[in-house]
C-alpha cells in the first residue's frame, strides 16, 4: 500500500512538472518586427528572406535531383557555398526585420547591400 501510494505521488508530480514545463516553454516570447520599418522595407525584407529560403531549397532538390554527392565536384562546391552564403544573408536579413533601429531609405539599401549574397 505505502509503495503504491509513493508511486501515485512520484507521477502526480511528474505530471505536473509536464504541465508546467510545457506551459512555460508556450510562453516563450516571440521575435517581435521591427516597428521602425517602413511598410515598404517590412516587405521587402520579408520577401528577401523568402527568396533566400526558396534558393536553399532549389539547391537542395538540384543536388538530390542530380544525384551529386562527390565532394571533389566543382558544381557541388559551388552549390554549397552559395547555400552557406543564403544562411548567413537570412540571419542578416532577420537582424534587420526583427531589431529595434529606424532606417532611412539609405541606410536600408546599405544595410542589405552589405549582406552576403546580395
Amino acid at each position: 500500500m505505502k509503495n503504491t501510494k509513493n508511486m501515485l505521488l512520484t507521477g502526480v508530480t511528474l505530471a505536473i512538472t509536464l504541465f508546467a514545463s510545457i506551459q512555460l516553454s508556450a510562453m516563450a516570447p516571440e521575435k517581435k518586427v521591427n516597428p521602425h520599418l517602413e511598410d515598404y522595407q517590412r516587405q521587402f525584407t520579408e520577401l528577401d528572406i523568402q527568396g533566400a529560403k526558396q534558393t536553399i531549397e532549389r539547391h537542395y532538390r538540384f543536388i538530390k535531383h542530380l544525384g551529386l554527392n562527390d565532394p571533389k565536384n566543382v558544381t557541388l562546391k559551388k552549390i554549397y557555398q552559395d547555400i552557406e552564403n543564403q544562411k548567413q544573408r537570412i540571419k542578416c536579413l532577420e537582424n534587420l526585420y526583427y531589431g529595434n533601429k529606424a532606417y532611412t531609405h539609405d541606410e536600408y539599401i546599405k544595410y542589405k547591400a552589405n549582406c552576403p549574397g546580395y
